[in-house]
Parts: C-alpha cells; structure tokens; sequence
C-alpha cells in the first residue's frame, strides 16, 4: 500500500486558473519527498488536495490505500497533520491551548485527558523548546515561536503522513536544523511519511529521499536527488542559470547561482 499515490489529477481553481495538469505519482511509506519549484508551481495547491482543504473532480488521489474524498474529517485528521507556512489564530489562545489542538482529533464529549497525552505534549514542548512558552498569548510570541508551536501541535497529532508547506520560514538557521533533524528522526524513529514544499532547493536536497520538481502545474521531473537536482532541471525550471557542487560532508547536489 502506498503512503499517497495521486493518478491522472487536474485542477482548477473557480477563476479558471489550472494549478495542477495531469499530475501522477506515488510514495513508499516510511519516505521523505520535497516538492520543488517556483511560486506558482502547484505545490501548495496539491498539498492542500491532499490534506483534504481543496476538493478535486478530475483524478484520484488516494492516503494509504483510500481515497481523501471519502474521509471523514476527524478520520484525515488522525492520518495527516499539516504544518503551514503562515498561521493566524483568530483568538488568543496559549502556545498551550495550540498544542493541545493536536489531540481534538481523539477527543469528545466524554473525553478526558490520559497522562500519556499529558506527556506526549509535554515531551514535543520541550523537544521545540517551547515549554518556557506555554502560558503565553500566541499572538504575542516570534514567529519563530508560533511555527515551532504549530509543529509540536502537529506532532501531538501522531499523523501517518506529515505534510510541510515551506515548514522553515521564520526560523533562524539553528532552529531550522534542529527542526530538520527532529523530523528525520520522527521518520526514521516512527515511520512517519513527510512530503514537504521546500523554497530553498539546497534543503530540500539535504533532507529528502525523492524529490518532485513542478513547473506551471506539470511534473518536469522526479526520483532521487541526485536525479532532479541537475543544473538543466533547475535552470529550466526556476529560468535561472545555476552551478551544481556537492555537499562537504553528505554529498548530495547544491544549488549555487551563476552570478
């Protein structure tokens, strides 16, 4: 069974506007995919079709064997957590109150909290280093701050598959590795799928498994980094030329401008 396999999808948005034209592929579980390319490319949009956001008409999109129309919202809640680039709360809640949102997909009327859910939030509170924050107003902490809350939430949530949109905006380069690191060990640890939309091409190459490189909607080119990460591929898609070196130390392609 496949973590995500998507056939045939197209999609639209109500201006007309195509994001997404005859997109397929598919992901092993247990793997750490990146989506690559310019503003405007669809990763967004099909990360939204996938978490459920959007709804689709034209294709299938299938979550561990079943298709994401057919779930329930508190059954894709218990699959998948999101973490976005931006997030607004509308009221003033604690960086506690957010944490804790990750378990609403487990609860109801007549639930009350388990000491190993007490631990669960404590444990990613500490690990995002967060703890020090959890009275306080999330309206009133960096945004550094509130994306590591939103992916201790996240984490709370124990998805099946986590889905990253540009996950490292508004961290600093320390927390940023950090968050990197925490992620691929949740991977490794728990087996938990990732497909993430990355903007820095050189972090997605560092991080992921497979990538997959869209362009105006379309597949230009996927499989290993090694693969995708060619100076055609990035040249052509990001309509920039580009110079190709190799990590120091992990080896795997970057991205340097030709300036």
């Amino acid at each position: 069974m496949k973590a995500i396999d998507v056939d045939h999808l197209s999609f639209s948005y109500e201006n007309g506007n195509k994001a997404l034209n005859d997109i397929s592929f598919d992901i092993e579980p247990g793997k750490i995919v990146g989506l690559l390319g310019p503003n405007g490319s669809g990763k967004s949009t099909l990360l939204n079709i996938i978490s459920g956001v959007l709804r689709y008409e034209i294709g299938s999109v299938e979550v561990f064997g079943k298709e994401v129309k057919t779930y329930r919202r508190h059954e894709i809640a218990r699959v998948i957590s999101v973490v976005s680039q931006e997030f607004s709360p509308l009221f003033a809640f604690t960086v506690k109150d957010i944490v804790w949102m990750g378990r609403m997909p487990y609860s109801s009327v007549f639930h009350s909290s388990t000491k190993e859910e007490i631990d669960l939030v404590d444990r990613w509170m500490e690990k995002l280093e967060i703890k020090r924050l959890e009275r306080r107003n999330i309206k009133a902490i960096s945004g550094g701050e509130r994306q590591r809350t939103v992916i201790a939430r996240a984490f709370v949530q124990e998805p099946r598959l986590l889905l990253l949109d540009e996950f490292t905006a508004h961290l600093d380069i320390g927390h940023r590795a950090d968050l990197i690191g925490v992620i691929k060990r949740k991977n490794e640890e728990e087996n938990t799928t990732v497909l993430g939309a990355f903007h820095d091409v050189n972090v997605a190459a560092q991080m992921c498994d497979g990538i997959i490189l869209l362009k105006e909607g379309e597949i230009v080119a996927m499989g290993n980094v090694f693969e995708v990460i060619t100076e055609k591929n990035v040249s052509q898609v990001y309509n920039t030329d580009v110079v190709i070196s190799y990590h120091p130390t992990c080896g795997v392609p970057q991205v340097m401008l030709k300036i």
